[in-house]
């Protein structure tokens, strides 16, 4: 039946049916000649005859990048409560009625393809052409969205005609992208105006104007095909958010006057400075987010950061942060939806649909500025600072400073001095100087990022003067759970391999020679894989060591399928790759310390939570890394294919061990 419909429907549009007599098919009254198009008509339109201002606009699919859809039609109209209406096709002084048994709509649960529908009920109804095509109805006389869609692309159930109330209001930062309605005057055709007055909007505040607290109404069973409900930039559906460049009261109304053409031609808006507000520094500043309260703030999983001294109005925290569309998050001073923002998303993050996101799973630290609501992220970097991390270990770029490295979730390092006092810092360098912040050499002084612990909980310097001291014994070991605030002191786990730059541990376990330019081994234990590389002096690795750069691949089959995974270069499939890209040395200065971190530039491949030391001497370049087993996925099969190589021109190792 629905083919037939379709078929009948598009016959009809085409006007290539001519055989049978419709008498919705005959001319149109001389008086109602207008352009060919599609029209709202009827009594409920307070019109008596056929007028341009009734036809309808091409209608836009919002799930296909607001790219126009042919069959779609939208108008927005003040309808007349319980009088009649239907949409007639006009084509050659020709005309052929459309029309529905409307029913109402609302889905039963507003989540997946339904998650941005109106929450008010809409009226829907499969699409009737011609002699029998129902005339419509609405029970209340007020403004309308109609959507007709014709299902040109057979992508949806029916040919359809949907008819939804618009009573327009405002999403954004001032209600945390909620929604809240304006105040309507009478519903007329001839105009009338949506306001809400003495708004408080901040700078860098964005918003739109959506009706029925929604985005888009969906059309189709897979959601690919859906109309919007919204209002942007140049009254366009769809278009760019409101920014707010002054803070201040502002008095915003949406005005609506029936107009032929495009949808924007019927709005006109005016967001309009009422009085200026001073902004000062905010007190508190919080992180919300899927990951950090799952949007809840009465959560203890919100984020409060701390403090910088003497910066009033400036933050900063450091976690795991989790990557992903799901795992979006924000900032706000207060704990309630008001002023929240994002920043512009340029440093170590991106913005999309008004939420914050890393790039990918790892270390971060967080720094706000409150007062112009901007975020930078970083690749965190935490050290130990003082006495119990070397002789002259007070500043973060100290020779002998102790840069704390991923261990899963946690950071580990070990204390280096006995019976000194922990001090622990995170490392904040902005893109620009700071007047009275920043440090001639870029960053933050250390002691305004400190923090130490009491009783295994994190306590953070923020704002406040010096803290007390807590003491340890050289060797043991520091692990930093900055989502749990959490600090345990230990001893040192005792693995297969100590990452140190001696590499003598190595001495008694296999490896597989590239036959020309060095060695690939592999060990592991409970909690980690260990990896040892050594090239020789010869060949273009060791010049580019000499010049300060080389890297190194490491791919993994995990399940014993050679043809599962993910390719490199022209090899593999492999199950998980990882990549090393780190500065070298000379015999004369080697390099004894390198991390995937810093210094190092990872790729797309990079792991996690990878730790490196290695070396350049007479011998060439060494290196021995680890990476936690928590981080690859599961090892089906044993034993596993493991490859490694280094620049372009050496040849690959494969060794087969058990892990």
């Amino acid at each position: 039946m629905k083919k037939v419909l379709f078929a009948f429907c598009a016959l009809a549009i085409a006007f290539c049916v001519t055989a049978c007599k419709d008498p919705n098919n005959d001319p149109i009254n001389p008086e109602d000649i207008v352009e060919d198009g599609v029209y709202v008509t009827g009594d409920a339109t307070g019109f008596d005859k056929l007028d341009d201002l009734l036809r309808m606009a091409g209608g836009i699919n919002e799930a296909k990048d607001q790219s126009a859809r042919d069959g779609m039609f939208e108008k927005y109209i003040v309808l007349q409560g319980g009088k009649e209406f239907s949409l007639v096709w006009v084509n050659g002084g020709k005309k052929n009625f459309y029309g529905a048994n409307l029913a109402e709509f609302t889905p039963t649960d507003f989540s997946g393809i339904y998650q941005d529908n109106p929450a008010t009920p809409i009226q829907k109804g499969a699409l009737v052409v011609g002699e029998s095509a129902p005339k419509m109805k609405v029970a209340k006389t007020g403004l309308y969205h109609i959507v007709l869609d014709l299902n040109k692309a057979n992508d949806l159930d029916d040919a359809l005609i949907l008819v939804a109330p618009a009573n327009w209001g405002v999403r954004g930062g001032m209600n945390g992208w909620s929604f809240t309605e304006m105040a309507a005057t009478a519903a007329s055709n001839d105009g009338m105006t949506f306001t809400i007055e003495n708004a408080e909007l901040v700078n860098g505040l964005e918003f739109k104007f959506a009706y029925g607290g929604a985005w888009k109404i969906t059309l189709d069973s897979k959601g690919e095909v859906k109309a919007n409900t919204n209002l942007g930039q140049d009254s366009k559906p769809g278009g760019s958010n409101f920014v707010v460049e002054t803070p201040g009261l502002y008095n915003i109304s949406l005005t609506f006057k029936l107009a032929a053409g495009e949808i924007a031609n019927s709005f006109t808006y005016k967001i309009e400075l009422a009085k200026e507000i001073e902004i000062t520094a905010p007190e508190h500043m919080y992180m919300i987010g899927a990951q950090w309260g799952s949007w809840d703030w009465g959560s203890d999983g919100i984020v409060e950061l701390s403090g910088i001294p003497s910066a009033p109005g400036y933050f900063w925290c450091t976690r795991y942060f989790e990557a992903g569309d799901d795992k979006g998050f924000k900032f706000c001073a207060l704990k309630e939806w008001s002023g929240d923002f994002t920043g512009d998303g340029t440093v170590g993050y991106t913005t999309k649909d008004g939420n914050c996101f890393v790039p990918e799973d790892g270390f971060y630290t967080v720094f706000v500025n409150g007062n112009d609501k901007v975020v930078e992220i970083y690749p965190a970097e935490v050290y130990g600072i003082g006495s119990a991390w070397g002789a002259d270990a007070w500043d973060f770029n100290a020779p002998d400073i102790v840069k704390f490295q991923p261990d899963g979730r946690t950071l580990v390092a070990t204390v280096t001095n006995t019976d000194a006092a922990v001090r622990l810092a995170s490392k904040i360098v902005p893109s620009a100087p700071i007047d009275g912040i920043t440090t001639p050499n870029g960053w933050i002084d250390w002691w305004k990022t400190e923090f130490v612990y009491f009783d295994g909980k994190i306590a953070y310097r923020g704002a406040g003067g010096d803290q007390e001291r807590v003491a340890v014994e050289a060797g043991q070991q520091i692990t930093i759970d900055f989502n749990a605030g959490t600090v345990t002191v230990g001893e040192p786990f005792e693995g297969a391999i100590s990452i140190d730059g001696d590499f003598s541990d190595w001495a008694d376990i296999e490896g597989v020679s590239d036959g020309n330019h060095g060695m690939f081994k592999a060990t592991s234990d409970e909690k980690y894989l260990y990896f040892y590389t050594w090239r020789t002096t010869e060949g273009r690795f060791a010049d580019l060591w000499g010049a300060g750069k080389g890297y190194i691949y490491f791919a993994f089959d995990l399940d014993g399928d050679p043809e599962n995974g993910e390719s490199l270069n022209g090899n593999g499939p492999y199950d998980y790759i990882g990549y090393i890209y780190c500065f070298g040395g000379t015999a004369e200065a080697p390099v004894i310390e390198i991390t995937a971190e810093g210094d190092c530039r990872p790729s797309a491949y990079t792991v996690n939570n990878i730790t490196v030391k290695g070396i350049v001497d007479e011998e060439g370049a060494k290196l021995e890394y680890r990476i936690p087993r928590a981080d690859l996925p599961e090892i089906p099969a044993t034993p596993v294919t493991i490859t490694s190589w280094g620049n372009k021109d050496l040849k690959k190792v494969t060794l087969n061990c058990t892990l």
